[in-house]
């Protein structure tokens, strides 16, 4: 069919009413905002490193296969393929941290960590474990049967080799100023010491010497040996205790008692002290005294410490009262005892005293 010749302006009004439509169209189409592409149907899984499951896992936790839902996608389905199956027994499981024991430990610390000498005392004059140590050796020497008390003959032993002075032995003075008395008379006044000073002691049976001990108790120690056995058979029978001052019994110090006398002797003089223990100590030849050497001067107090000595003033004040109180008894009984014996012997004699 052939088309129908169309005149110039019916072509170009038709060209124009084109033109408008299709600039029309393209402004609408500006305010629509473009459309995102379509999401891929199988996207490539990711590499990501695989995190090792440090959880503890259970029989109670661990599926079957068929159990549970099927994968949403095939990447999570490659996912779960991928990952190596760990055994159970090779799995890490946390543990939590072991409770302490309270439980003693067979290796107790050393109650003497230090390695070498500190303060005798501490900062309240209590006495510190250094020192603690060296009165527990000495009592351990001088007690070598272990018996938890010192006789009078090694406390003796003691001041002997700290060098004191010939009056700190009390028990060995009273035996060399009184050796007709033998043990009688150094026991009862070194128990007497150990009582004004207040310390810690027990008495004991001392084994009667084998030779006869005369006693100041016993009225018939004054007369010659002749006399005395003939008048024996007037006097009444008397036990060996009653005659005797120290009733036939030793002090038996404590290791309380050791303490407190060697932290008294330290305190009322501690310049004295330092080298009487170091003297001591290197006669015994110690253990402590081999690892630490001598005591150095200041670790000890710079002064006597003042209420230690009072308190010792007082103790000793009182003790010395008692002491006169038990001497006046004492020669009380004996003036009633000579006494008696002259009105015996007046009873005897046939004369006849008259008295003007």
């Amino acid at each position: 069919m052939i088309p129908r010749m169309q005149s110039r302006y019916t072509y170009i009004a038709a060209s124009s009413l084109s033109l408008h439509h299709l600039h029309r169209e393209r402004s609408l189409d500006s305010d629509v905002p473009p459309r995102k592409p379509p999401r891929p149907t199988n996207p490539e899984p990711r590499n990501e490193e695989q995190v090792e499951n440090t959880v503890p896992v259970t029989p109670a936790s661990m599926k079957s296969p068929v159990q549970g839902p099927p994968p949403e996608t095939e990447s999570v389905a490659k996912t779960e393929e991928t990952v190596p199956t760990i055994p159970y027994a090779s799995r890490p499981v946390l543990q939590s941290p072991p409770l302490e024991s309270t439980e003693p430990s067979p290796h107790p610390p050393s109650p003497y960590p230090s390695t070498s000498w500190t303060p005798l005392f501490t900062e309240d004059m209590k006495p510190s474990a250094s020192f603690l140590r060296l009165i527990k050796e000495l009592f351990s020497h001088l007690d070598p049967q272990r018996t938890g008390y010192l006789s009078p003959e090694a406390v003796s032993e003691y001041i002997d080799a700290c060098g004191a002075p010939p009056s700190h032995n009390v028990w060995k003075t009273s035996r060399e100023k009184n050796p007709q008395y033998g043990y009688d008379m150094a026991d009862r006044e070194l128990a007497d010491h150990f009582t004004a000073y207040g310390v810690d002691f027990a008495l004991r049976r001392r084994t009667p010497p084998s030779t006869p001990v005369n006693s100041p108790l016993d009225p018939m120690s004054y007369l010659p040996a002749a006399q005395r056995a003939a008048m024996a058979a007037f006097m009444p029978a008397q036990s060996t205790s009653a005659n005797s001052l120290s009733g036939g019994q030793k002090p038996m110090l404590s290791f309380r008692g050791w303490t407190d006398l060697t932290v008294c002797g330290v305190l009322l003089n501690p310049s004295a002290a330092c080298g009487q223990l170091n003297r001591a100590m290197q006669a015994f030849q110690l253990p402590i005294w081999r690892e630490w050497g001598d005591i150095p001067r200041d670790m000890l107090p710079l002064a006597p410490y003042q209420p230690e000595v009072e308190r010792v003033r007082v103790m000793l004040e009182g003790a010395r009262l008692n002491a006169e109180q038990e001497v006046d008894a004492v020669h009380a009984r004996l003036k009633l005892e000579a006494r008696g014996e002259q009105n015996a012997l007046d009873l005897l004699d046939d004369r006849v005293w008259v008295r003007w």
